[in-house]
């Protein structure tokens, strides 16, 4: 696995393309430089810090930041590789929101996992604390389902605060992961029906691959 490839991230769709907006509130302050007719470039798929298992290109921020800059990313919704495995995501959230706020480029995006005592705080403290957007899920590296009642409950009350939520299928190659820590991608059969159920929910599906036979 490779740290996120600009050129190749954009062929594949996980930035997001937006014509520019004049005068927008939410734009940094680089994009003002921009010409008029300069596409507004988002990428809405990024991880910092370090991916647990090896050193990555580009995973630490000064340079990281310089890469988007020259390719004219213009912002970039960060998670963080800290969400997978941390217990602790009230601390990891607060290092993602910090390191976020030193660049005008990136957009912290937190981390919740349902099995964990308490995580409607960890929700509450995205949203009202960090105002932050929204919230990146890895299911299969916190160990549920879609299916799983807590995680229906998540989507819900994401729904009611305006939280986007970001739903992360696969974070590595499965033929590539670590021999003692297989994590399968999730399955998203459930989905429609959670989507029919929470109306006013934002989602997006992350690193989502359909297998061969689904594009025949």
């Amino acid at each position: 696995m490779k740290r996120r490839d600009f050129s190749s991230s954009l062929a594949l769709g996980t930035a997001a393309v937006f014509a520019a907006e004049a005068g927008s509130g939410g734009a940094p302050a680089a994009a003002a430089q921009q010409s008029p007719a300069m596409p507004h470039i988002v990428d809405t798929n990024l991880s910092l810090f370090h991916w647990p298992f090896r050193r990555l290109p580009l995973d630490e921020l000064p340079p990281l930041v310089q890469k988007m800059r020259s390719l004219g990313i213009q912002q970039a919704w960060a998670g963080s590789f800290e969400g997978l495995l941390h217990r602790d995501l009230s601390a990891v959230n607060r290092r993602l929101a910090a390191t976020c706020k030193q660049f005008p480029e990136l957009l912290a995006i937190g981390s919740v996992n349902p099995q964990l005592p308490d995580w409607q705080t960890d929700l509450r403290q995205c949203v009202e604390q960090h105002r932050m957007p929204g919230i990146r899920l890895h299911p299969n590296y916190h160990g549920y389902t879609l299916e799983d009642p807590q995680f229906e409950r998540l989507l819900q009350l994401a729904g009611e605060s305006n939280c986007l939520v970001q739903l992360a299928v696969a974070m590595e190659d499965t033929r590539t992961q670590h021999p003692m820590l297989q994590v399968p991608d999730v399955d998203l059969t459930p989905l429609p029906r959670l989507l029919q159920e929470n109306p006013r929910l934002r989602l997006q599906v992350l690193n989502w691959r359909p297998h061969p036979a689904l594009l025949a």
